[in-house]
């Protein structure tokens, strides 16, 4: 069955406005609630005040739910039959509902109000019906005496709080209105020293609050370089700097990256764009810089640049792309790949030394307490394997000083002059009979011994520093520059601890991966290769500021820090000799290889 709900209302200048509405039901619900079928808004009828419902093709039943009577055609009654044919009206409070059948044979009840809305004496009183407005101040006034209250306890008093003599310790403080929330970890002991970065009242915070602690903070880049080197502002971004600038709010300061209360926790890493806003296009408004673009480590990055210490007194530095797959002389001549071998001798060797299997990174390489790995050394690391003995005398084993070609040469020197060929017992100092062959022999032999002596010596030396020798197979031999002369040096040895100085790096987060995940080392036959992984190793895991599920997020300051030390690289030098010199990181910005 369907229903036709014509409802009429006038406009201001006495037009009549009728709205329409068809429902397809047998049963419709009448009251004030915005849920029933009509709605009518009269705080006289209930929230579910009546129902109509059809009763054959002529007639329909009114039925009061709330047991409040209506007036069915001036009757008052709580139920009541209409014929549709004879039509009727229905008086629920203020609306009259007359009931009839429309001209295509549909149910049609025309909805009209007749009266004031809950007995209001005149219309305009409905706008005033639940105001407060007789009982509570006048609005304007309200509003004043709000801002003087709000005035006086968020600036009156914190400021005569501010001047006053100090409060009792853990007293309240009026001006902890004017924080926006806890400091983080790292600045929790200035929770009550709001002054040492709000130098001054009304004013931003300036930088050199921050450097009056931040003492040894240094600078991005030279202040010039970096103003060149950031983006041009659109007019909304000029137009921010112009406002920014008048309440002496100048680009650049250490808020703009550095934001504090906002609670109680780790300080938040520094968004991408503050990186990618200069970064992104560097080479377009520095044309001299020897960094490529970046903005996104996932997306535009460029290859790892290692900054690599070659051997030499002192070392040299340059900065290689691994993409030109660049060689390190580093003074060794060791292998990785032999040593980690599961089937030559060195793996036997191994095993004779109680190890069940081959030998492994970690037998070499240990873990420092900063991430990073120590100096591999003789003493701990090499020498239960590369024995450095040279003779036992006297139930004593003679070994060779590591690490100092001129000790090792006197050393060998030393023995073969303490320890000649004995002296035969049939040879005496007096005369022989002629014809005694056995004694002349003996001291013939004897004889020429001694005089041997002093170049076994030398050729013991020259079979150290030569091919099979101890010193020969892991170090690159200098040989002496006079034929003759035993003067062998060893080239310097570099162990560096950092090849990316301008990034962090940490192992330990990257324990759960094996070493020839990142590090090519097992199929490694030159010492001279780089084995460090390029950014494409990387990205397996690390993707940048978006990454896919699986990944890591890793924006910029996952690996660099803006306030980069002028640090240095020093080439690692073993134990038992002096470290070589300390190289500044400026020297990099003269290769751009």
């Amino acid at each position: 069955m369907t229903f036709v709900i014509r409802t009429a209302s006038r406009a201001a200048n006495g037009r009549e406005i009728v709205r329409s509405l068809r429902i397809d039901a047998d049963r419709l619900t009448i009251g004030r609630a915005p849920t029933c079928d009509i709605h009518l808004p009269d705080l006289q009828l209930a929230l579910l005040h009546a129902a109509i419902e059809r009763k054959g093709d002529d007639r329909v039943e009114v039925t009061a739910l709330a047991e409040m009577p209506f007036e069915v055609d001036g009757r008052s009654t709580q139920q009541a039959t209409i014929s549709l044919t004879a039509g009727g009206e229905v008086l629920l409070g203020a609306h009259r509902l007359a009931i009839g059948r429309d001209d295509a044979g549909d149910t049609l009840i025309r909805i009209e109000r007749i009266g004031d809305v809950s007995g209001a004496a005149i219309a305009d009183d409905e706008k005033t019906l639940f105001s407060l407005r007789k009982i509570a101040p006048p609005r304007r006034a309200t509003a004043w005496v709000l801002a003087i209250l709000i005035l006086a306890a968020f600036l009156v008093w914190p400021i005569r709080s501010f001047y006053a003599p100090p409060s009792a310790a853990g007293a309240a403080q009026a001006d902890a209105a004017w924080s926006p929330g806890k400091l983080s970890q790292a600045h929790a002991g200035l929770e009550k020293n709001c002054k040492a970065c709000h130098q001054a009242a009304f004013v931003a915070v300036q930088d050199s609050g921050c450097r009056s602690c931040h003492t040894d903070t240094h600078d991005h880049a030279a202040p010039a370089r970096l103003a060149k080197a950031s983006p041009i502002p659109g007019l909304e971004g000029r137009l921010q700097r112009s406002i920014s600038a008048a309440f002496n709010r100048p680009p650049g300061r250490c808020v703009d990256c550095h934001t504090e209360h906002q609670g109680a926790t780790a300080m938040a890493p520094t968004p991408q764009r503050f990186c990618a806003d200069c970064h992104g296009g560097l080479k377009e408004r520095l044309p001299d810089t020897p960094f490529g673009d970046a903005h996104d480590f996932a997306a535009a990055h460029p290859q790892f640049r290692p900054t690599i210490a070659d051997a030499g007194t002192p070392a040299t530095l340059r900065r290689v792309s691994l993409d030109r797959r660049p060689k390190q002389d580093n003074g060794l001549t060791f292998p990785h790949a032999l040593h980690l071998s599961t089937t030559n001798a060195v793996a036997r060797m191994a095993q004779r030394q109680g190890k069940t299997g081959e030998l492994g990174c970690t037998d070499c390489h240990s873990r420092d307490a900063e991430g990073g790995f120590r100096p591999v050394s003789m003493e701990a690391n090499c020498q239960s394997c590369h024995s450095l003995a040279f003779a036992r005398s006297d139930g004593t084993v003679r070994t060779l000083r590591h690490g100092d070609p001129r000790q090792v040469v006197a050393e060998l020197r030393d023995f073969f002059a303490l320890h000649g060929p004995s002296r035969p017992g049939a040879i005496d100092s007096g005369r022989r009979r002629p014809g005694d062959f056995v004694a002349a022999s003996l001291s013939a032999t004897y004889g020429r011994a001694m005089a041997n002596r002093g170049n076994a010596a030398e050729r013991s030396i020259r079979a150290v520093f030569s091919p099979g020798g101890a010193c020969y197979d892991c170090h690159k031999v200098v040989p002496p520059a006079a034929g003759g002369s035993l003067n062998f040096r060893i080239a310097p040895v570099v162990q560096q601890k950092n090849y990316m100085p301008h990034a962090l790096f940490d192992h330990r987060p990257h324990a759960s991966a094996t070493c020839a995940t990142c590090h090519a080392a097992p199929t490694s036959n030159s010492a001279s290769d780089l084995l460090m992984p390029k950014i494409a190793e990387c990205r397996t895991c690390h993707a940048g500021a978006d990454p896919a599920r699986g990944q890591i997020k890793s924006i910029c300051a996952t690996c660099h820090v803006y306030h980069q030390e002028t640090g240095t690289i020093a080439a690692v030098s073993p134990p038992n000799q002096s470290p070589g010199p300390r190289h500044d990181f400026a020297a990099l910005r003269l290769s751009k290889r």
